[in-house]
């Protein structure tokens, strides 16, 4: 805009020039200058002129002023012309601090709403959140309020409700079927196991009918034993210990005798190392554990299992197939989730294995030989006698 205006007062300084003389404008904030070409070397121009050649056009800071200047021949001669802008240019800057003035309240304006907007959006979800949060299963769980301001909260406040709803549901009938479970399993093993007694009591059976009966008890003794563990686990009941000081070799060879009386193919289980030591644990508990190992050895295995004891581990290692993708990820499982709810699961045994080993707090692995075959490693070194 303002070199429009010069232009135009050029046209119409330059249109006023009516002889060959050099002339000569001024008024406040604006100078002009008319120079013919042959009196240029003659006339000693204004400072503010000196030292620049036409044609020329810029800001010229002088006398702490600051001036457009713009000098362009023209026919005949040359045209200087200066215009103070001092004023505008602080007009300028006066516009553009308060631009950013405006621009940074706005941005704190802009800011604090953002805030109290999105304390706002998300206080009542942290709400709903927290509440979710607190709820624990149980036979009665409190439900989550549906007063929120927001439909959609209120959406999924009344669908958790729902889920909540059928878990108890769901709870009541586990409960029921543990109960009726814990009836009519351990009646059943009880008969059998009175009447097996009384016919040892009566005498009169020869020897071979005599080992099978005594079989039959140990049989019976260890179904009961592992029915009480689950039926325990499935309560979330605590499972009570009596810790004892004992030898690993001497409860190994008992495990193994139990196992010889019920099972015949004990014979494929050797010990090839014994390092005997003393632990401080259950005994019964420990002796369940060894127990069932072995007999998932024997059962996920037809080659050769070997046993060794050392101060600090006992393994059992098999030269067969080993056990399944999940009996093999229900052991190597590091994470502290209830085995009930791993949904992978080899049998019964593993999941007795996984909580008798949880409860001693003996950390058990599980291993891929090359050859085939699976290493079952049991750690008591935090429960061993020096």
């Amino acid at each position: 805009m303002l070199r429009t205006d010069m232009r135009q007062i050029r046209e119409a300084l330059v249109g006023a020039v009516t002889t060959g003389a050099p002339m000569q404008w001024s008024s406040p904030g604006m100078m002009a200058l008319y120079v013919p070409t042959e009196s240029l070397s003659q006339i000693e121009l204004p400072e503010l002129f000196q030292g620049r050649k036409a044609p020329f056009s810029d800001d010229v800071f002088f006398n702490e002023k600051t001036f457009l200047v713009a000098i362009t021949p023209v026919e005949g001669g040359t045209f200087y012309l200066a215009r103070d802008i001092t004023l505008f240019e602080n007009e300028i800057v006066l516009l553009e601090r308060g631009v950013w003035g405006t621009s940074f309240l706005v941005l704190i304006v802009a800011f604090f709403l953002a805030r109290v907007g999105g304390l706002r959006l998300v206080r009542p979800i942290r709400s709903l959140a927290l509440m979710i949060d607190r709820t624990r299963p149980s036979e009665t769980i409190d439900r989550v309020p549906t007063e929120f301001h927001d439909s959609a909260l209120n959406s999924i406040a009344e669908n958790f409700n729902i889920f909540l709803r059928e878990l108890e549901a769901y709870i009541a009938r586990e409960r029921t079927l543990l109960r009726l479970a814990s009836h009519e399993l351990r009646t059943p093993i009880a008969v059998v196991t009175g009447a097996l007694n009384v016919m040892r009591d009566r005498g009169g059976l020869g020897e071979a009918d005599l080992k099978t009966l005594t079989r039959a008890q140990r049989a019976a003794q260890e179904m009961a034993g592992n029915l009480e563990v689950v039926l325990k686990m499935g309560r979330k009941q605590e499972i009570p210990t009596r810790e004892e000081r004992f030898h690993v070799v001497e409860l190994l060879t008992e495990a193994l005798a139990d196992l010889a009386n019920v099972d015949a193919s004990t014979s494929r289980i050797s010990v090839v190392k014994r390092r005997d030591t003393v632990t401080f644990a259950d005994r019964s508990l420990a002796k369940m554990l060894l127990v069932n190992i072995l007999q998932n050895a024997l059962r996920h295995t037809v080659g050769l299992i070997a046993v060794v004891v050392e101060r600090d581990y006992l393994e059992v290692c098999d030269q067969g197939g080993g056990l399944d993708d999940a009996g093999f990820d229900l052991l190597t499982t590091l994470s502290k989730d209830d085995p009930w709810n791993r949904r992978k699961s080899s049998g019964l045994g593993l999941v007795v294995v996984s909580i008798l080993a949880e409860r001693l707090a003996w950390p058990i692995r599980a291993s891929r030989s090359e050859g085939g075959g699976t290493a079952v490693r049991i750690d008591y070194s935090e429960s061993t006698y020096p």
